[in-house]
């Protein structure tokens, strides 16, 4: 079993995570080999190689970001992903119904069920949750600057949350799907990999990881910087919980056009600078996941 862990955890993390692991398969009878990754295209490369070595399960050992690198490796292959979440958020873990808990992860890893679900994609990039542009990205991009300089995670992202969206320009784009094409001005576009419930700007869990459809919630423009500042601190704080925040609808092929040379795009959490047009589509059922049984 080839297990990739993410380097960014802490050093005493990944070493207590690292020797609880192979405890646990120990006890179990097996020999596990586990990598210390740092990047996504670093995690997708040596999953690509261990399903070409002929491995049948690959274990995503870290948060969302982890996760979705994994999974473009084992897209539309016969093998299986499992999942330890020992990242931050693990929204993509908690959706499953996989435990928290490292040793019960352990045993879906080893006897859970196997379930197909849909993978989004854009541009050749797969994502399992779902992808932004606009506001979200510039936030992550300058908390992650902050971070670089020492800054710990939580303070870096309350001082992003707080000064990108004052100063963020909207996007001006053109949005096509079913046939028909719209331009839009907006400060924030989310793209689901099936469909999100939404309370305000708040984005909870999806009703569905198989219906082979993409949502598409498009933010209405933002008159003044202050507006923006306004609605950050109530998607941040749960305060906006009118639910008619967004323009929304669903299809299974999107295409985005900008002017922009390069957009910053976010894809479970990870951000990526994509040439546009960016063309989005559900792959259905295209992944193969190990689950908590009865999930299946």
């Amino acid at each position: 079993m080839t297990i990739l862990l993410n380097h960014r955890a802490g050093r005493a993390q990944r070493a207590r995570v690292r020797e609880q692991l192979v405890r646990y398969l120990r006890e179990r009878g097996i020999e596990a080999v586990v990598h210390e990754v740092r990047a996504g295209e670093e995690i997708t490369s040596l999953a690509r190689q261990a399903v070409l070595s002929g491995e049948r399960t690959v274990v995503a050992a870290g948060g969302d970001g982890t996760v979705g690198a994994v999974a473009a490796a084992l897209v539309d292959t016969e093998a299986t992903m499992a999942v330890l979440p020992v990242g931050t958020l693990n929204h993509f873990a908690k959706e499953l119904g996989i435990p928290l808990g490292l040793e019960a992860a352990v045993e879906i890893a080893l006897t859970g069920a196997i379930r197909a679900i849909d993978v989004g994609e854009v541009n050749g990039r797969v994502f399992v949750n779902n992808s932004s542009l606009g506001l979200y990205p510039a936030i992550v991009f300058a908390r992650e600057r902050r971070r670089r300089q020492g800054w710990s995670k939580w303070l870096a992202m309350a001082w992003a949350s707080l000064s990108v969206p004052g100063r963020f320009p909207s996007l001006s784009v053109w949005l096509e799907a079913g046939g028909g094409g719209t331009r839009v001005v907006t400060p924030f576009l989310f793209v689901g990999n099936n469909e999100y419930m939404v309370e305000g700007f708040r984005f909870g869990r999806r009703r569905s990881l198989d219906e082979g459809r993409i949502w598409v919630f498009v933010a209405p423009p933002i008159s003044s910087r202050w507006r923006a500042v306004r609605l950050t601190l109530r998607a941040l704080f749960k305060r906006d919980r009118r639910g008619r925040d967004f323009d929304v609808f669903q299809t299974r092929e999107l295409r985005v056009e900008t002017t922009r040379e390069q957009v910053r795009v976010a894809l479970d959490g990870e951000i990526f600078r994509i040439p546009p047009p960016l063309r989005y589509r559900s792959r259905p059922r295209a992944l193969r996941v190990r689950v908590p049984a009865g999930k299946g």
